[in-house]
């Protein structure tokens, strides 16, 4: 057999095409204005690294919903990867928040030294920061401006991309499946959720009603009595079957059920690494909505309530209503804490699913 033969042309500049890429800072205040404006090529390089990190979500994200079109057997000989990668796209989102710091370094009058030349770009225009949204599984009737934002797309290879993100099943789509037919959850041997509700019911009688009702004091024992009702009414409301794309409702009654016993089960050896990766989509919402929430501080910081530099926008006050739960991603997985109780309540698995659940698919490292 033939020894590899090396790639002798290959250097560190040509392999990572130093060459074009360091040249790709262009400042307009010195193109258009014939003086450079100092800040702009920072503005410049932040922003290009804001769309490098974009490009490898992106890659991580789409290796992970091609993971989630298979069986489920197959997934789960992946989860290990989809963990690993999960963890990933949350690292990358701890470093752009961090990315902000950087750019407030400059102060608002630097950045109307060299704003005007801007025109009409604007971040409203980052085809990959929209189809990052779509893949993950922002709600597309959910959003404000959910028209508009497609309009700032109007040449066709950007017009496809666009189309493939909003038409292909989304992160959330694919988890939501996946929770669906966790193959435990049709043992009829168990019923997951009836044993939950009882369970739960159990814990805020002895918690709630059962204190309530040796209460003398009368306000404190309607308030007490107010609070059972409102607990009693949690689990019915939450696991009916109802429209699910809502602002508050996202999953199936069947999705959350599987979500749920992740949670309650983690320790069982089949559910270690299913719960490391609910845990780790709750942390990329969080941290996505957290950059939200750090970008519309520095934009507010800047620019006051002036539009958006190329008009596609309110600029503040649009990106303000980004923060809402309207853009949440996993909204039923971060509410998870609200079904929990005491480990002392949950319902006993039986021996038999206990031993199926003891098998876990041995995964590639």
């Amino acid at each position: 057999m033939s020894e590899k033969k090396e790639n002798e042309d290959l250097h560190y500049d040509t392999y990572l095409r130093l060459d074009s890429f360091l040249e790709c800072q262009i400042p307009q205040s010195l193109k258009l204005g014939g003086q450079l404006v100092h800040d702009e090529h920072l503005f410049i390089t932040t922003h290009q690294a804001f769309e490098l990190w974009f490009k490898q979500i992106l890659v991580e994200i789409d290796s992970v919903r091609e993971m989630f079109h298979h069986e489920f057997e197959v997934v789960e000989s992946k989860m290990l990867y989809i963990v690993r990668r999960l963890g990933r796209v949350a690292a990358i989102f701890k470093l752009i928040i961090e990315q902000f710091h950087i750019l407030e370094t400059m102060t608002p009058i630097d950045y109307m030294d060299f704003r005007y030349y801007l025109k009409p770009a604007s971040g409203f225009q980052s085809l990959q920061f929209r189809c990052l949204e779509n893949k993950l599984g922002v709600v597309e009737d959910l959003r404000r401006y959910k028209d508009a934002y497609k309009d700032e797309f109007i040449d066709e290879k950007s017009k496809t991309i666009l189309a493939e993100s909003i038409n292909s099943p989304s992160l959330a789509d694919l988890v939501e499946k996946w929770l669906e037919n966790i193959p435990v959850l049709n043992d009829h041997g168990f019923d997951i959720l009836q044993s939950y509700k009882n369970a739960f019911l159990k814990w805020t009688k002895d918690t709630i009603l059962d204190p309530a009702m040796n209460e003398r004091d009368a306000k404190r024992k309607e308030k007490m009595m107010t609070e059972y009702n409102k607990q009693a009414d949690i689990i019915d409301v939450m696991f009916e079957d109802v429209d699910k794309k809502t602002e508050h409702r996202r999953m199936s009654s069947k999705a959350l059920t599987g979500a749920l016993m992740i949670s309650l089960y983690r320790e069982e050896p089949r559910f270690n690494q299913p719960f490391q990766m609910l845990t780790l989509l709750k942390e990329v919402d969080s941290l996505m909505a957290k950059w939200r929430d750090t970008h519309v501080s520095m934009v507010h910081r800047m620019i006051g309530q002036k539009p958006g530099v190329g008009y596609c926008s309110s600029g503040y006050l649009y990106l303000r209503s980004t923060c809402s739960d309207n853009y949440a991603i996993f909204p039923d997985l971060i509410n998870m804490p609200t079904y929990l109780m005491p480990r002392v309540y949950y319902p006993q698995l039986p021996e038999t699913l206990k031993q199926k659940l003891a098998f876990a698919h041995n995964s590639q490292t």
